[in-house]
């Protein structure tokens, strides 16, 4: 955490790295190959554990970023409540390893649902693809369900 941002560092290990370029921009509901669906680190940050709403941010390994909003529904799931933030002040590069692909990340507070960040939530989550078009995905901590399982989300505080 900066005085303004998050910064997200993540470096991973793939031999086969397929990203896919699909965003709010062309996403159709059906579309074949969404950001997500492909080689893709995506970030979580719930700024209140105590409200129901989150930032996600989606970048592939070629900086293509999506970010969203989203809140929790009393059903357990979440809704998108905002697919089209502009990406104003977010910072994404990536670069290619010899045996993989790593991303760094500047998300300013600005964009996120609430402004108050005493006691936050987060999580990095890790989309794959191989070249047989299997997709599996991993987060730094065991989920319950997927990435969007906010009550999985690792607990922070900013010690203000």
């Amino acid at each position: 955490i900066g005085e303004n941002a998050f910064y997200v560092a993540f470096c991973c290990q793939d031999r086969d790295i397929i990203p896919f370029s699909v965003t709010h921009e062309t996403f159709s509901g059906k579309a074949p190959q969404p950001v997500y669906e492909g080689d893709a680190l995506e970030f979580f940050v719930r700024p209140d554990r105590k409200k129901k709403n989150y930032l996600e941010v989606q970048v592939n390994p070629d900086a293509l970023l999506w970010p969203l909003r989203h809140k929790l529904d009393p059903f357990g799931s979440w809704q998108v409540t905002d697919s089209k933030i502009k990406k104003h002040g977010i910072i994404a590069a990536t670069s290619r390893t010899a045996d993989g692909y790593q991303v760094e990340m500047r998300i300013p507070f600005a964009l996120l649902p609430e402004k108050n960040l005493k006691d936050f939530s987060f999580m990095l989550f890790r989309t794959h693809r191989n070249n047989a078009g299997k997709n599996w995905s991993s987060a730094v901590c065991p989920l319950l369900y997927n990435a969007h399982n906010v009550y999985g989300f690792i607990p922070a505080n900013t010690g203000e």
